[in-house]
């Protein structure tokens, strides 16, 4: 009798089926992997972004001497300075085009500033922003 009884509580137990805790596993492994890389993800993007962020102000400090310096001295600014060092392998170049092709005679004048450098996974990063400067 007791163990008819036995049988019978074993046959209503419930729990979990070796199935149901493999595919919960399975499910719970798949949500973790996700998570690891959304926030890889996002954790370069907001290294990319860091950068772009420094980048642009070198850029608005050489656009800033570029303000202060005469058209015909714009080629001669040294943009060493104006580099973060964050910005591995960081560079900044200068391309001035005038009206007339003679920057001592040039009454306007197109500077494109270029920066450049190596940024997350080694990827060549660049920024270009093009102004407008007068001799006046």
């Amino acid at each position: 009798m007791k163990k008819e009884k036995r049988m019978k509580n074993m046959g209503s137990k419930k729990g979990f089926t070796l199935m149901e805790v493999a595919m919960s596993l399975a499910i719970f492994a798949a949500v973790l992997v996700l998570s690891v890389y959304v926030l890889s993800a996002s954790q370069q993007l907001s290294a990319q972004s860091r950068e772009r962020l420094l980048a642009l102000g070198a850029v608005r400090s050489t656009v800033e001497a570029i303000k202060n310096t005469p058209l015909a001295n714009i080629q001669a600014i040294n943009t060493a300075p104006f580099i973060p060092q964050e910005l591995r392998n960081g560079a900044i170049t200068l391309n001035v085009n005038s009206d007339t092709g003679n920057l001592a005679t040039a009454t306007l004048a197109t500077v494109t500033i270029s920066i450049r450098w190596t940024g997350p996974k080694n990827i060549p990063q660049r920024l270009d922003i093009t102004t407008m400067r007068s001799r006046f």
